[in-house]
């Protein structure tokens, strides 16, 4: 046979050869061609979209459709080949922000019913059909839902989501909070800048759910007194909690009354106290500290230095010298640090490298005094990172300008 005469045809290949081609393209190049070649060719592009567990629709986002029609319209042709295999979804509209959410975006998501894990950004959840949601909510075991004008009346339809242990409900100005009581398993609670949160709803919520482990309130600027006590009252069994800008001195004290409370994010906190630290020092249970305010008085922050058990320490005040990395009583635990300060010098860092034996991760990017660029050759086992990638540290200056 005359080898070169052989037609040379795709078609000759078997399913299995044929998948592995297909596995190749981006999706949205399975739908608008290869699916439309042939029979044949849509039964392996159905097998295709089965293996589509995970949908990020950031990943979709190209010039091919530049506006939010276009995109609505990509994303329901998607959404009728994949919905039925997908167990996480992400859609994130904010480049089509345009001041409301999207509520076209909505109709299509509300037909996936086999979630597990859902991550919407910027899309309204607004609807009259609340049975829908709930039956889109049933399994969800984490839920993250930003900008999507959740009210209460939407938060009940997750009293059916017995399997969700996370939740992010943050900017949702809208929320008051009287549907979290019907919140069944939720350990891990985030509702940054949800203004609309009532002190009561909070209150009762903190005195019948007992199940919180971890809690962000930073921004709820209706939270009080008062609801700090309730925390301490009620919710003990808190590991993590994240918080800012309270409104008095005996609010943060009261952090030290959590027992159990082992990662702690503070960010801007213009009324902390020496003592307040104190309190937390005496327990000397934090393993996780973010610490976040350029211009703290340094016998604040100073009292870091107390903390034996830090394996994690991200903190921002530029009159931290050298001198505050020195007397860091953590270097046998210590294994991710992230470092603020104007005063930090080269000397600084390569000591903290070397006397912190656990040290894997330190990013330096926010210590301008630095003129050593090759410090990663320091120790085979840590890496130092000059890259600026940490959203809260420009949050947290952004705050204090």
């Amino acid at each position: 046979m005359d080898v070169a005469k052989v037609e040379k045809n795709i078609l000759m290949l078997n399913d299995d050869c044929l998948y592995l081609i297909f596995s190749h393209f981006t999706l949205m190049e399975v739908i608008e061609q290869l699916e439309k070649v042939c029979q044949r060719f849509r039964d392996i592009a159905e097998n295709v979209y089965k293996t589509y567990y995970v949908l990020d629709c950031m990943k979709m986002k190209n010039s091919l459709f530049d506006d939010r029609v276009s995109f609505t319209s990509t994303f329901g042709k998607v959404s009728e080949r994949v919905q039925p295999y997908v167990v996480d979804l992400r859609v994130d509209m904010h480049w089509f922000y345009i001041g409301l959410p999207d509520l076209a975006i909505m109709a299509v998501v509300v037909n996936y019913k086999n979630l597990e894990h859902l991550d919407l950004k910027y899309i309204s959840c607004v609807m009259k059909n609340l049975p829908v949601l709930t039956e889109m909510f049933k399994n969800l075991k984490t839920a993250r839902l930003e900008h999507c004008r959740i009210t209460d009346r939407i938060g009940v339809c997750l009293e059916g989501a017995t399997k969700l242990q996370s939740l992010d409900l943050s900017h949702n100005l809208y929320l008051h909070g009287g549907f979290l009581l019907k919140l069944q398993n939720v350990q891990k609670l985030v509702m940054i800048n949800c203004e609309g949160l009532k002190p009561h709803h909070f209150i009762d919520f903190c005195r019948i759910y007992r199940k919180l482990k971890s809690l962000n309130i930073r921004s709820c600027d209706g939270l009080d007194m008062s609801c700090m006590d309730a925390l301490t009252l009620w919710q003990q069994q808190l590991q993590e909690m994240e918080i800012d800008k309270l409104k008095s001195i005996a609010s943060y004290q009261v952090l030290a009354d959590l027992p159990n409370l082992t990662h702690l994010t503070l960010i801007c906190s213009d009324i902390l106290t020496t003592s307040v630290m104190q309190g937390l020092v005496a327990r000397d249970k934090i393993e996780f500290l973010r610490f976040l305010d350029p211009h703290v008085p340094s016998d604040v922050y100073t009292q870091i230095i107390h903390f034996t058990k830090l394996k994690v320490l991200t903190l921002i005040a530029m009159s931290m010298d050298d001198k505050f990395l020195k007397q860091l009583s953590c270097h046998n635990t210590l294994r991710e640090a992230q470092i603020g300060s104007q005063n930090i010098t080269d000397a600084g860092i390569l000591h903290l490298i070397k006397v912190c034996p656990m040290l894997e991760y330190l990013n330096v990017s926010y210590c301008k005094m630095l003129q050593n660029k090759e410090l990663n050759s320091v120790s085979p086992t840590c890496f130092v990172s000059y890259k600026q990638s940490e959203h809260i540290f420009r949050h947290a200056l952004k705050l204090n300008d």
